[in-house]
């Protein structure tokens, strides 16, 4: 019988808005495209065409579902859109950033089954299709300024723009990026949302089920109670059902005969002897509702409707007064039988008699002191056993209702999109009605936000695009910035911050680069860009709560790239940059912060490279400006080149304030990118063979390969150098400043030769013990101070058990050794070839390991720790 909880309907499945959130947000997690589960886009890179023609490159937020009330085959959806446009010539202008949200209304649209290839499969799958009419955006658009600032289009325009955006993405919902169809089992084609506010848990959607099997039957129009009472799903069970399974037990009972004897002693007054019989006429059963008080448990009452009789009667002495026929002493008699039906805590249903029978016994006829009480007491017992005997099979009727196999339909189909999604029941309410089953989700767990930045294709600033939070939105782009220099020597620039909320990309104008690479007419230079330094991003917004459903605040771990030059050199030359902070410069002087490798792995990253080695020093502006002159003179314009001058290790901290001021000016003026540093080491004048023995600068070429091809022992002309880079420079890409990464990842596992004489390698792999450290070190400033720290730590969270220091003699070995008592042990990287093969890139850097060997972290003093893409 319809009632208000389940409809027309046996029972009902309702499953929350926020559980559908939780399941969007695993779509929008899985990324996209994926080989095998259903995704939604996090990303995108397209071609428009149309009125508007161009690229586009768009962030997509995870989708937030509203359910329409009383809806059978369509929601609505919104998600945040944040997109760059790039016009081609001739297009007319759209927008260059547009930022705002999409908002459109899928319904489920059947598949002909004559299409090809879905004969026979159409009606098992469900597919979503927008309404072309229902998209809408509602947002911002900027056009970028020749400084790149955003310019905000008038209120009129805005509106106009909102029509042209809103009629592309419809165009692509509808096309590119339209829900491919889904399988699902056929229980789940039909529903009905049920909406009773715009709160997280005021909707959901229901679906019609049969707990008997077969096709539920009834009207979706019936359903129109939401009693999720805050839990991610609930299943409701019409109290008919309940009853009829009780009911169809006690069936059997009907025309159930029992006898007795009643016998009656008078001693020497007479006895009573009767033979008497009752039979079960009827049986009803009825549902109660919830136990009074608070408790939790539903109560159920069966009824007994029976008659009794007497075969014979044998009576004597006081008894035998009065005329008296067996049809005198006829009875009727009612049973009432109460049952608590209760959820245990293990997911099941339990049914057990409450109390003992209540016998009604109607009874009007003679010797009624000995009749009713007999008959009450062995109608009782009669009946006690009649309700046990049935107990059992009707409480496996029940308690079939919270079975978890009642959920492997749901469970099955929506693993299909989150292979990670479990259901259980927790808990029954008990209403008048029926029952209702209470259950939790579980989704999986979010990943962390995935920050990723790359310089521009145009090369004048930094784009975020691929940067995103599973399972959620970006709301702001945090960008700071700072540059690394050498110990005298200012940077380009000063450090900085930016936020930027409608746009994925940190840029600064630029007007164009010379033949060499060298960036001209720069305004507000970045570190990546135009030196050397560190540019970090750090990404804030909203995702769904994997438990709760609620979209919750998230903020990401800075990711930071450090930016410097690569050179082709052979492996065992190694060159080194040392890297200074001006941020923390001490009366002009700015410390020294670590050490890094430049070598390119690849030729391809390397360009061409013109050295004036100064040595202690020696500094020629004569030579330096025929030098200037000759690269102005050089006609080639395929081959980028990079001038390297060159002080002798330690001489920048003591040159004159004068032999600076040349060397600035120099790079001030060259065609070509400068970089200024000393030679750590002293391996670049071994590479070029150069020493401190000259007057003045000494000059070297070196092509992309590193091979020295150039080395003139005397002085030159501008047009002998034009000449010479005209002959000799190899087409290479220009001067750029590259992410200088460890080669190491974290959540690899760590396999240096850690071999101590007499002993095997040290075990990296610890079960069992806590995390260990491995210190990769060389013998500057920066390596000494982080040495010294480790030193001093008396109770640290992981254990040193290694530092390899590289260029250190045997007394630098032990005096380090000594500061650790001899309980962690140094080793030697005489060419820097141990830290290489680990993929250290700077000195000092402490790699973190966990009991399993595997890398946790890399920390330097110039760069942030790393950690890996995991689940929160």
């Amino acid at each position: 019988m319809a009632n208000r909880l389940t409809g027309d309907f046996d029972a009902i499945l309702e499953v929350s808005d926020a559980t559908l959130d939780r399941l969007a947000a695993a779509m929008h997690q899985n990324g996209f495209p994926h080989p095998t589960l259903p995704s939604l886009p996090h990303v995108i890179h397209l071609r428009l065409v149309g009125d508007e023609h161009g690229s586009v490159a768009a962030q997509v937020g995870c989708p937030h579902i509203t359910l329409i009330d009383g809806a059978t085959d369509r929601i609505k959806v919104e998600f945040g859109f944040r997109a760059r446009f790039r016009a081609d010539p001739g297009s007319p202008p759209l927008a260059d950033i547009i930022h705002g949200t999409v908002r459109a209304t899928y319904r489920i649209q059947k598949i002909d089954p004559t299409c090809v290839g879905w004969r026979g499969i159409a009606d098992d799958y469900v597919w979503l299709r927008v309404m072309h009419g229902s998209v809408s955006f509602e947002g911002t658009a900027y056009n970028e300024t020749r400084s790149f600032q955003l310019d905000r289009l008038a209120d009129q325009d805005q509106a106009s723009l909102n029509t042209r955006i809103t009629k592309h993405l419809a165009a692509l919902l509808v096309h590119a990026f339209a829900p491919r169809p889904h399988r699902i089992p056929r229980q789940f084609r039909r529903f009905r949302s049920v909406a009773t506010g715009p709160w997280p848990g005021g909707s959901g959607v229901a679906f019609p089920v049969s707990i008997g099997g077969g096709e539920p039957t009834g009207a979706l129009a019936s359903i129109d109670e939401l009693f999720l009472d805050g839990h991610d799903f609930a299943v409701a069970i019409n109290s008919d059902l309940i009853v009829g399974a009780i009911a169809s037990e006690l069936e059997a009972v009907a025309g159930d005969q029992r006898d007795f004897h009643i016998h009656g002693d008078a001693g020497y007054g007479g006895g009573l002897e009767i033979d008497y019989h009752v039979r079960v006429d009827s049986t009803a059963v009825q549902w109660i509702g919830a136990a009074p008080f608070g408790m939790q448990m539903g109560i159920i009452r069966i009824t007994l409707n029976g008659h009794g009789w007497a075969s014979r009667l044998y009576r004597s002495g006081v008894f035998n007064i009065g005329s008296v026929s067996l049809d005198d002493i006829a009875m009727t008699a009612s049973v009432e039988q109460y049952l608590a039906l209760q959820f245990d805590a293990p997911g099941q249903f339990s049914l057990r008699a409450v109390g003992g029978p209540i016998t009604n016994v109607h009874y009007t006829g003679p010797f009624a002191s000995h009749v009713v009480p007999e008959a009450q007491k062995r109608i009782s017992a009669q009946v006690q056993v009649i309700v046990n005997s049935k107990l059992g099979t009707a409480q496996s009727a029940v308690a079939s209702y919270a079975d978890a196999g009642k959920l492997a339909d749901l469970v099955g189909a929506l693993r299909t999109v989150d292979p990670s999604f479990g259901a259980r029941f927790d808990r029954a309410s008990y209403r008048p009605e029926g029952i209702v089953l209470h259950g939790t989700v579980t989704t999986a767990s979010r990943w962390s936000p995935h920050v990723e930045f790359a310089k521009t294709e145009t090369g004048d600033g930094f784009d975020a695009v691929e940067s995103w939070i599973p399972g959620g939105r970006v709301d702001s782009f945090e960008w700071s910035w700072r540059w690394y220099s050498n110990p005298v020597v200012a940077p380009p620039g000063a450090p900085g911050t930016a936020t930027n909320k409608d746009t994925f990309q940190l840029r600064r104008p630029h007007d164009s680069r010379s033949k060499f690479g060298q960036m001209v007419g720069v305004e507000s230079p970045l570190p990546g860009l135009d030196g050397l330094g560190r540019v970090c991003l750090t990404i804030r917004g909203a995702r769904v709560d994997h438990v709760t459903g609620r979209w919750t605040a998230v903020e990401s771990l800075a990711e930071c790239a450090s930016f410097g030059y690569q050179f082709r050199l052979p492996i065992e030359t190694a060159p080194y940059l040392r890297v200074c902070d001006p941020l923390r410069a001490v009366e002009g002087v700015a410390p020294e912060v670590g050490v890094m490798r430049l070598s390119a792995a690849e030729a391809d990253r390397a360009s061409n490279t013109l050295i004036a080695y100064v040595g202690e020093h020696h500094w020629d502006p004569e030579a330096a400006a025929t030098v200037l002159a000759g690269l102005e003179h050089c006609q080639r314009r395929d081959a980028g080149l990079l001038v390297l001058v060159l002080f002798g290790e330690r001489a920048l901290e003591t040159s004159s304030a004068e032999t600076i001021a040349h060397v600035q000016r120099f790079a001030e003026s060259s065609s070509a990118p400068v970089l200024i540093t000393d030679d750590v080491g002293g391996r670049w004048a071994q590479h070029a063979g150069v020493g401190n023995s000259a007057a003045g600068p000494q000059w070297r070429l070196l092509d992309a390969g590193g091979v020295v091809r150039w080395a003139p022992e005397n002085r030159f002309s501008a047009d002998e150098l034009a000449r010479v880079l005209d002959r000799a420079l190899l087409p290479s890409a220009v001067p750029d400043l590259v992410d200088i990464r460890p080669g190491l990842a974290v959540g690899s596992r760590f396999v240096p030769d850690l071999s101590i004489e007499r002993c095997p390698p040290i075990p990296l792999n610890r079960s069992g013990f806590r995390p260990t450290r491995v210190l990769f070190a060389d013998t500057g400033v920066a390596s000494k101070r982080a040495i010294d720290g480790l030193a001093r730590q008396t109770t640290p969270d992981q254990e040193l058990i290694a530092i390899l220091v590289r260029d250190a003699s045997d007394d630098d070995l032990s005096a380090i050794a000594a500061m650790f008592d001899g309980n962690v042990p140094v080793f030697p990287d005489p060419d820097g070839t141990a830290t290489f093969r680990a993929g250290i890139r700077w000195a000092p850097s402490i790699v973190g390991l966990n009991s399993g060997g595997h890398v946790t972290e890399i920390v330097t003093d110039a760069a942030p720790t790393r950690r890996p893409d995991s689940t929160d």
